[in-house]
């Protein structure tokens, strides 16, 4: 009997897994396609009207692909709005693929300035942003404020910086499984989930995706078990 000692750093996200030597570009060039009218009229579904949601999505596709390769040639004063209408156009794309939403007019966030940048916030309004909230499954109130420090504090890449820089610990916490003799356990690092009490006593409410598959582990670290026959497709991971 074999024992093969593996490790895999990365998403545990479902669907189909490409091995590419720069992922993110290949990612772009498949987003490519969706910039062709043809291959749109070819491979929609389910639109009320095919000419006219191709010709909206192919627009905004274009639109997204070059305003990023704009932000490259940028400097850091101007590539930040050229990075946002990229991804903005991007997302009205996915939305009009998606659910034939294509009269998404107004961004939905409103800029409220605060004297420090990461304390700087988007106010929630009717628009874009509140429209993919709804398409992605969620839910968020008109009037919300949300802070670029509350962004990016959730953000798993870049995690190990966020803590370095603001010397505070990231919401968006590593998770080491490690499985054995039909149990799994979810290793969360101590310092980043609040110490070992704190975890303890606040893993329902910080976790709650993972509150019906998973009990406290012994005393000792900040871990999670479950039988692993309770695991559901893999989605229990999306802390």
């Amino acid at each position: 009997m074999a024992i093969i000692d593996s490790k895999y750093i990365g998403s545990f996200q479902k669907g189909l897994r490409l091995t590419a030597e720069n992922p993110l570009e290949e990612v772009w060039s498949r987003l490519g396609l969706y910039g062709s009218e043809d291959y749109l009229r070819e491979g929609l579904t389910g639109v009320r009207d095919k000419q006219a949601s191709a010709d909206y999505i192919a627009v905004r596709m274009r639109q997204a692909i070059e305003l990023r390769a704009a932000t490259r040639q940028a400097t850091l004063l101007t590539a930040p709005l050229t990075l946002y209408y990229s991804v903005l156009n991007l997302t009205l794309a996915s939305m009009a693929i998606r659910d034939d939403i294509l009269d998404s007019k107004r961004h939905g966030l409103i800029f409220r300035k605060a004297p420090q940048i990461l304390a700087s916030r988007a106010e929630v309004n009717d628009g874009t942003f509140s429209r993919y909230i709804s398409v992605a499954g969620s839910t968020v109130k008109t009037g919300v404020q949300i802070s670029l420090n509350d962004c990016l504090s959730r953000v798993i890449e870049t995690s190990a910086d966020y803590c370095m820089v603001t010397r505070d610990r990231p919401h968006a916490c590593p998770v080491t499984v490690d499985i054995s003799l039909g149990e799994t356990f979810l290793k969360f690092r101590s310092d980043w989930a609040g110490g070992e009490q704190h975890f303890r006593s606040h893993w329902e409410t910080e976790y709650p995706s993972l509150v019906a598959f998973c009990d406290l582990a012994p005393p000792g670290e900040c871990s999670l078990r479950t039988e692993n026959h309770r695991l559901k497709g893999g989605g229990f991971l999306s802390v």
